[in-house]
């Protein structure tokens, strides 16, 4: 992504926040007369709520262009992460999808599995949006996606626990540490990590290895470009090790998903969940209050600010029959007032730059550690092919485990040369 100039769309997420009576989507104005079809339209769905929140943007768009009805196939992240590939091969009626990976995005665009969707990115809305996002979906001069939603990533932490052992401040690597002991030895797990899915392990790597030696050669490993038995990627894993040795984890992290740990969480088993803000879909109003977002502490105050804020985007599949209706749709989305109330629901942050952001506590500080960060990435699994971040993430779990660094840098070393160098 971009170094140290800080993007101009970044200063739009943190307007004042405005607060909304009604959830009902608005109806910007798009044209729609005389369009008539069914859009089917696959989503990536962590909680009902998002998934209310989908159904009621379709509810409001069909009531604006009653022609067109949406129609919604869903699945979990494991399950849509598998479904991808068949569903942009074989499945004849699915025209639109939540993307979320743009190194994978190029390989399918160059199948021709995706339209292009640059006439759209010439007309009035999109040009709104920051070409950083646009790069993101741009190949060879095109573009094949329009963004839908920002995320971001930190400690959801447990304020009240926190309190309990005067944990007052979790700004540096040390801080973490000294946390790390005294929770472990009141036996509270400190940072709660599930890693039966394997993929969450990929952010801690991505944090340590950004506030370690910054976004140059954090894109230079993205990209297979530096060995993993590099002293500088070495200095990640013996830090991680360090971590290791104080406790820092979830014993036996592997048995448990990312949700399975939200319960340690509420019930003052766990310190804090190293997650991101899907997560503040699945938290109960009940527990909320004692909740907090905290970012991921500095390791060299000399490194400067980088954070991990995915993007999501819309995709049209190339063999869509329904390419006008689907067009009409996007044109709605990209709205806004649209994007406001959406990403409102799903507690994302718009990728609208004009679009208002929620009042939710958790939403409003992810979005200020935003707009301190000096750039930003998109996760680990994002960012690199799956040939590349799945053998690694496999890895990394297992160096949980063991701590062994110099047999994970090798074991890491291997897959980026067999990757990259032959």
């Amino acid at each position: 992504m971009w170094g140290k100039s800080k993007p101009e769309w970044l200063k739009f997420f943190f307007l004042p926040s405005f607060f909304y009576f009604y959830f009902t989507f608005p109806v910007s104005a798009v044209d729609c007369e005389e369009a008539k079809g069914t859009l089917n339209v696959s989503l990536l769905i962590f909680s009902v709520e998002q998934r209310n929140a989908f159904e009621e943007m379709a509810a409001n768009f069909s009531a604006q262009c009653p022609g067109i009805d949406i129609v919604y196939s869903s699945s979990d992240d494991t399950g849509y992460k598998q479904m991808t590939g068949l569903w942009l091969s074989d499945n004849p009626n699915l025209d639109l999808m939540v993307w979320l990976w743009p190194v994978e995005l190029k390989k399918v665009i160059e199948r021709r599995l995706i339209e292009p969707l640059t006439s759209l990115w010439t007309e009035t809305e999109l040009q709104k949006y920051p070409n950083e996002m646009k790069e993101l979906i741009t190949h060879k001069g095109e573009q094949f996606g329009v963004p839908l939603s920002v995320g971001f990533w930190g400690f959801f932490a447990n304020r009240n626990v926190l309190k309990e052992f005067e944990i007052n401040r979790l700004e540096n690597i040390s801080d973490l540490l000294s946390a790390c002991r005294t929770l472990s030895r009141n036996q509270i797990v400190p940072i709660g990590l599930g890693l039966e899915e394997k993929w969450p392990v990929l952010a801690l790597f991505d944090y340590l290895n950004l506030k370690v030696n910054g976004l140059y050669f954090h894109n230079q490993v993205m990209e297979g470009n530096v060995k993993f038995t590099d002293k500088k990627v070495l200095a990640v894993l013996q830090l991680w090790r360090e971590m290791i040795d104080n406790q820092c984890f979830l014993k036996n992290a592997d048995e448990y998903t990312q949700k399975q740990v939200l319960p340690f969480l509420y019930r003052d088993r766990v310190g804090m969940v190293l997650s991101g803000n899907y997560t503040i879909s699945q938290i109960p109003d009940a527990v909320s209050e004692k909740l907090e977002f905290i970012p991921f502490p500095f390791v060299d105050e000399k490194i400067g600010q980088f954070e991990i804020a995915p993007t999501d985007f819309l995709i049209l599949r190339a063999s869509s029959r329904k390419k006008s209706l689907a067009k009409v749709f996007l044109r709605y989305v990209i709205q806004d007032d649209v994007q406001a109330l959406l990403n409102k629901r799903l507690n994302f942050l718009p990728a609208h730059p004009n679009a208002q952001i929620s009042d939710v506590s958790f939403v409003q500080r992810g979005s200020s550690n935003l707009k301190k960060a000096e750039g930003l990435v998109q996760f680990f699994d994002r960012s690199t092919s799956k040939d590349f971040y799945q053998p690694l993430s496999d890895i990394l779990v297992d160096f949980m485990n063991t701590g062994n660094v110099d047999k994970t840098a090798l074991e890491m070393e291997t897959v980026r040369q067999r990757l990259f160098d032959s």
